[in-house]
């Protein structure tokens, strides 16, 4: 394969040196992306079919090194490459965004991604293989298989879902109230909250710990606001319909 490659490549320069035409020639490491066939020459895509499919995958050297480029990088570079004019007397180019890392390494983010649905702790996205990962992940799911269940802690007072966690970001979760149900009532030293009633009608009180005043917002789903709650405040938020109210809260920390 590399002989026939290389051939390819002898008869490109040689059409550029007769002709002049502009010729870019690029060996490209392992590309990877969303839709690229699995069991074929990528081992991105093999992995993301096998794990997402609930597959054993094979790893003879978690060691060995890989050297990476996404799909969209690569493709983003011959359109750039096709709208400048040449400049360099060479016929090989090559990619600078690409990634390096071990096929253990590979393993170890793609189970963190899978895991995802049950620990809600989303990966860190602000790392552009992490994210690159993550979205070609999806990509190999069954169309039945887009959806999964949140657990619901409930009481007498109503539900509490967490939703997505992130040890960069903090958490999201939800909460329903019955009427009359007053929640919290606690304060945090750092912790920082937002809540925001996105159904029914709400009081939140808010109190510094050092004061008898009572700061009272009326909040509701027919003006939708965010609320901010301060370290050292108490809090509270109270259900002042007849029906349940849904609360969506985040904090800065994991519960």
């Amino acid at each position: 394969m590399v002989q026939v490659k290389k051939a390819a490549e002898d008869v490109l320069k040689h059409y550029s040196n007769e002709t002049g035409a502009d010729v870019h020639i690029y060996r490209l490491p392992g590309v990877f992306g969303k839709w690229c066939k699995p069991h074929y020459n990528s081992v991105v895509a093999t992995f993301c079919y096998e794990i997402s499919h609930d597959k054993e995958i094979e790893i003879h050297d978690a060691n060995k090194n890989l050297e990476l480029v996404y799909i969209d990088d690569v493709v983003d570079h011959f359109v750039d490459s096709l709208k400048q004019k040449k400049t360099k007397k060479t016929c090989y180019y090559h990619i600078n965004q690409t990634f390096n890392t071990t096929v253990g390494n590979l393993a170890d983010k793609l189970y963190e991604i899978k895991n995802m649905r049950k620990s809600l702790i989303i990966p860190d996205l602000s790392d552009r293989l992490t994210k690159y990962l993550y979205t070609t992940y999806l990509s190999y799911l069954d169309k039945d298989n887009f959806s999964y269940d949140l657990p619901a802690h409930q009481d007498e007072r109503g539900k509490l879902i967490e939703l997505i966690k992130s040890h960069q970001a903090g958490q999201i979760f939800m909460s329903t109230s019955r009427e009359g149900i007053i929640r919290g009532n606690h304060y945090h030293h750092t912790k920082v909250e937002k809540f925001c009633v996105i159904k029914g009608t709400a009081n939140i009180q808010l109190r510094k710990v050092d004061s008898d005043e009572l700061i009272t917002y009326t909040v509701s789903d027919q003006n939708i606001k965010m609320v901010d709650i301060p370290p050292g405040f108490t809090h509270s938020i109270e259900n002042v319909t007849d029906d349940d109210i849904i609360v969506l809260f985040w904090a800065n920390e994991l519960f």
